[in-house]
Order: structure tokens, then sequence, then C-alpha cells
């Protein structure tokens, strides 16, 4: 006698083919991260301006949160690959923190640095690694930077999973 001594056992622990982007299967796990390394990449906010971050007004204080992705706006479970900075008000070190939730429910999901090193030079763009979210999921964040009271503007890079 196996471990597995009945059929349904085993597609509980493998998966069916009808259910193959369920996290939680062998053919699950096998799916995502196919599509975790192939699928296609896209951007938010698309074909529009990025979203203003306001920081702190003290040193390595965190401002208010700011919605990067409305709840509902992304209708398949993603997850975010890149924060990309598009301008910073100052030469200054940032922290970056990412949060998952409703208004007045966010959780945090990955925090991350960059600065801008010179007036003259951009700021960097910066991995991120998050666990997959749900779809519809909202996603907000808030600023903090080493002299407080600066802003950034981000979007994301994201990729779903079908």
């Amino acid at each position: 006698m196996g471990i597995y001594n009945r059929v349904d056992d085993l597609e509980t622990f493998v998966g069916i083919r009808s259910d193959m982007a369920n996290d939680e299967t062998l053919l699950g796990y096998l799916n995502s991260l196919y599509q975790h390394v192939h699928n296609q990449a896209k951007v938010y906010p698309t074909l529009a301006d990025g979203i203003l971050v306001q920081g702190g007004s003290g040193a390595w204080q965190l401002g208010n949160f700011v919605q990067i992705i409305p709840a509902n706006q992304i209708t398949t479970p993603f997850d975010i690959h890149y924060i990309n900075f598009e301008g910073a008000s100052a030469t200054d070190t940032y922290e970056f923190v990412l949060y998952k939730g409703l208004l007045g429910e966010e959780i945090e999901i990955g925090r991350i640095r960059t600065d801008r090193e010179s007036a003259t030079s951009g700021i960097t763009n910066v991995p991120i690694q998050i666990p997959a979210q749900l779809e519809n999921t909202r996603i907000s964040c808030k600023l903090a930077s080493k002299s407080g009271n600066d802003n950034v503007t981000v979007s994301v890079y994201y990729h779903i999973y079908v």
C-alpha cells in the first residue's frame, strides 16, 4: 500500500488539467513557474503618467498611503517584478514600501531602497520580489527618505498568471 491509495488523493497532490493554475498541486506549481518565466511583461499605469508618492516630513519618516493599483484593476493573479522610479524630487536615499489590501487593511509585501546620486542623474529602477497576488488585489505604497520631505514618481512592472 503506497502513500496514495486512491485516485482522489493522487489528483489532490498532482492536480488535474482543469485546475492547472491552482498553486496547491504539482501541476499548479509547475504551471505558475512556467508563467512566471514566460508570460508577457505589463506595466501599471499603462499609457499614462506615473504615480506621485510623497514621503514623510522628517528623516526616514514614512508618508501616507498612496494607491498604486486600484482594487479590481488586474483581474487575474499577478506579481510585481520592478518598481520603475520615473523621477525623484531630490538627491537622496529613498525607502519604498509596498502593501496589499483595501484601505485601512494594508499588509506589507515588500520593501526596497534606491537613491538619486546627483541632480543630473536619474534614479534607479529596482527589482522587488513579492508573493503572487490574488486577482483584484489593491496595491499601495509609502515612501521615506534620508532627509525627509521628498517625493518620487513610480510605475510598476508586473506579469499575470492565467
